[in-house]
């Protein structure tokens, strides 16, 4: 896929960025730095995304548009990520073996902290839960996945390790599959049941959600207690725009600072504004990461046109 850069002058910080699968865009935000100035560059205070419409679910199982799946991944992580270079990494996984044809190992990140104190830290159990729950049948998730991986078992071997069985050989390998398994609390699914999880998403991410009002706004906090660097930005604001043209305006007018999707017949009258600038890159399966990335990171003031 290929896409197009735009960039607005402006403060330079390090931005934890808006993950945009097979999309077109128009982002305001980040600069370049290395992994030490991000983590001292104090953050700035308010980030305003465009939504093109109210979100039908805000949860790991029944997820059906890459706009909701952009905010979902500030709240929670998977399990792997791809890079830049659309290679697996691991995120909540630090390692995930394939012992035979029908059987795989995960090896579970410790140390990661769940967004509310009396949910501990993430172990294999939350993982476990997790998968059981965005795979049960009738999900979104479910229909996504392969048969194969689908019908397979999932086991806790310790604290940190999950062994996933399947049932039979299938023809796909799991890890493509982890990318998009998004994680959270066994104990708050207990707690509060599927329906309230998918109001009101917990998980490990950089972001803590903080309400979302139908129609009108989805707000999240910085997670202070995050596993990683930080992002740049103390609170993210997702204000649900669902007619193109005001979003177009309020872009152009500095109502937001990210516009996702932006379509072909507005791109001339974006390249005509005195402030943007028009670059040419590459992805294969994100825009941003909603990670930092090794020492890469983005201006403040980026847009993009994304091809498919």
């Amino acid at each position: 896929m290929k896409g197009r850069f735009m960039t607005l002058g402006g403060r330079v910080a390090p931005l934890l960025g808006i993950t945009v699968m097979q999309a077109v865009c128009l982002m305001l935000a980040l600069g370049i730095a290395s992994t030490r100035a991000a983590q001292d560059t104090p953050r700035a205070s308010q980030l305003v995304i465009a939504q093109l419409g109210n979100p039908s679910a805000l949860d790991g199982w029944n997820w059906t548009a890459t706009s909701e799946q952009d905010i979902l991944a500030h709240v929670q992580e998977s399990l792997l990520q791809y890079d830049r270079e659309a290679k697996l990494q691991p995120l909540l996984a630090e390692s995930l073996e394939m012992q035979s044809l029908t059987e795989w190992t995960l090896k579970i990140r410790k140390g990661v902290k769940f967004h509310e104190a009396e949910l501990g830290e993430l172990t294999a159990e939350d993982v476990k839960a997790s998968i059981e729950t965005n795979l049960r049948k009738g999900t979104s998730h479910s229909v996504r996945m392969p048969a194969v991986l689908r019908e397979g078992t999932v086991e806790v071997l310790d604290p940190y390790t999950i062994r996933w069985r399947l049932q039979e050989p299938g023809l796909v390998t799991l890890g493509p599959w982890l990318v998009d398994m998004y994680i959270t609390s066994k104990k708050y699914l207990e707690r509060v049941g599927l329906e309230a999880a998918a109001r009101h998403p917990v998980g490990t991410g950089p972001y803590r959600f903080v309400e979302w009002s139908p129609n009108r706004q989805i707000v999240m906090e910085v997670f202070k207690d995050y596993w990683r660097p930080p992002p740049a930005f103390e609170r993210l604001l997702w204000r649900i725009i669902s007619d193109a043209s005001t979003r177009k305006n309020e872009l152009l007018t500095g109502g937001i600072d990210v516009l996702p999707f932006v379509t072909p017949e507005i791109v001339p009258e974006i390249q005509a504004h005195p402030k943007l600038h028009l670059e040419t890159w590459l992805s294969e399966h994100r825009l941003v990461d909603s990670h930092f990335s090794g020492s890469r990171y983005y201006p403040r003031g980026v847009g993009c046109e994304f091809y498919g």
